[in-house]
């Protein structure tokens, strides 16, 4: 029980990282074509 915990948590900080680099992605793209 206590290591599908640690996978569940794993999985979501994986997710948390996904998340970020895909908006920090997102923003540098806009960025380049606004200038």
């Amino acid at each position: 029980m206590n290591f599908l915990k640690n996978v569940k948590i794993k999985t979501k900080l994986i997710l948390f990282f996904a998340i970020i680099v895909v908006l920090v992605s997102l923003i540098g793209i806009t960025n380049i074509t606004l200038i």
